[in-house]
């Protein structure tokens, strides 16, 4: 029973303290994150989505400024000097309209000695045809904005499939590590019960230095799983800014997993070839078809540009202030010009270059699937198989271990048996690692299709 004294220390507590404590546990930082929490981060911070993205708006910026080619242009420019120049010195003093008799002077048109003048012209250029150039630039720009649409999307299928994949990874390794720890605890839970493994019991004592050899491999080997955990995790904090040091990924059966994030972003058909064109294909196509409209524009070269102009003039000096204007069109033809030989055959090359480069790129990405979907129907039944053998050991280990302990079988025999249990769960690691490989290869090398926003799953 409490005292009045310690009832008063008793719900000092509960008052101060207790929501203090309450606080600080709803504040903890989650250490568990399902993929798509984590593809947010990545998908808002990844520097590699940042860049390409302010590549698009720069190209964005771009075409909207070429698309603005045939706006008049409005320039102003002043002057402000004092001059003796003879010649300077009676032009701008007519522009003033301040001529007198006495400046036909011989002494004065030669020697007008120094004055002060400030001079202002304000200008309009509207060209009205200039050989397709400015309107081919501004096609070319609207394809290349284009292209780097479709880079921003490639880049942004890449690194989802690269966080896929390091995810499935990780979700493989803790799988073995699962096993390995059931695998170890068995083995511990065998040497805690061995009793005859005594020097002078030669055939006893080998199995003692079996049982303890297996047991050590284990811990080797969760070392090297660990190892591979904490690079997989480190890779993942390292483009998705805001995880903890010691996050985990959700449990999930990698195969479940990448079977969901696959279908959802797209790319995840294993039995047909890719109905469409992966991003970069796109891209590509986009950037050749941008250096045709660049070549097309080159043949203005050869071209007349014709325009508008007038332009207003403002001369300030020391007997006054004068204004003039002058208004009219212009032709301009560069009718030689070495340099412009071979221009539209070079452009011509770039192009085409550019076109093969596309088809190179589509080729190389339909081989790749076509390899991978190969590739992971062998991975998929070779899983299955290793699943069954992996039910198979297991009853063998039971039914082994059954006879060890009514002594029909040796420890080193139960030895051979959990060693083989043991090169099963490696083995089945790096099958299904691979798997996770060959469906990454598979999504990537697919029809473009929208990475799905964390927000809409």
């Amino acid at each position: 029973m409490l005292t009045s004294k310690g009832s008063a220390i008793f719900w000092l507590w509960i008052v101060l303290i207790a929501p203090v404590s309450l606080v600080a546990q709803a504040t903890e930082v989650p250490t568990v994150f399902d993929f798509e929490a984590i593809w947010g981060l990545v998908r808002k911070e990844a520097p590699s989505l940042r860049g390409m993205r302010h590549d698009f708006e720069a190209a964005e910026i771009g075409m909207r400024r070429a698309g603005r080619h045939w706006f008049p242009k409005l320039s102003l420019s002043a002057w402000a000097f004092s001059s003796n120049d003879p010649g300077t010195n009676f032009a701008l003093n007519l522009e003033q309209r301040e001529i007198t008799v006495s400046d036909f002077v011989p002494g004065s048109l030669n020697q007008p000695g120094g004055h002060f003048f400030q001079q202002a012209r304000l200008g309009v250029d509207f060209p009205l045809y200039e050989g397709g150039f400015r309107s081919a630039l501004a096609n070319a720009a609207t394809k290349m904005t284009e292209a780097k649409s479709w880079d921003v999307r490639a880049a942004e299928r890449a690194e989802y499939g690269r966080i896929a994949s390091r995810y499935a990874a990780l979700l493989v390794l803790l799988e073995e590590e699962k096993h390995l720890r059931s695998l170890g605890e068995s083995v511990e839970e065998l040497l805690e019960r061995y009793s005859i493994g005594s020097k002078s019991n030669l055939v006893g004592y080998s199995g003692l230095l079996g049982l303890k050899t297996l047991r050590n491999r284990i811990e080797g080997l969760r070392g090297e799983n660990e190892a591979k955990r904490k690079a997989n995790a480190m890779e993942v904090a390292s483009v998705a800014k805001g995880l903890p040091p010691d996050w985990q990924p959700k449990v999930v059966r990698a195969r479940e997993f990448l079977s969901t994030i696959y279908s959802t972003a797209g790319g995840n058909s294993t039995d047909a070839p890719s109905g469409g064109q992966p991003a970069g294909v796109l891209s590509a196509q986009a950037s050749a078809d941008a250096l045709d409209f660049a070549m097309e524009g080159e043949k203005a070269r050869f071209l007349p540009r014709v325009g508008l102009f007038a332009q207003g003039d403002l001369v300030s000096g020391s007997r006054g202030t004068g204004t003039s204007y002058a208004t009219g069109a212009y032709l301009q033809w560069d009718l030689f010009s070495a340099s412009n030989f071979g221009v539209i055959k070079q452009a011509e090359h770039s192009a085409f270059a550019a076109h093969a480069r596309a088809e190179e790129l589509q080729s190389k990405l339909e081989t790749s699937r076509a390899g991978s979907l190969v590739g992971l129907d062998a991975v998929e039944k070779n899983l299955e198989l290793l699943d069954e053998s992996a039910g198979f050991l297991e009853a063998q280990g039971q039914t082994a271990r059954n006879l060890f302990r009514n002594g029909s079988i040796n420890a080193l025999q139960l030895v051979e048996v959990l060693s083989r249990r043991s090169d099963l769960i490696v083995n089945r690691t790096e099958v299904e690692l691979a798997m996770v490989h060959l469906r990454s290869q598979v999504f990537l090398s697919s029809a473009n299709e929208e990475i799905p926003d964390e927000n809409s799953r």
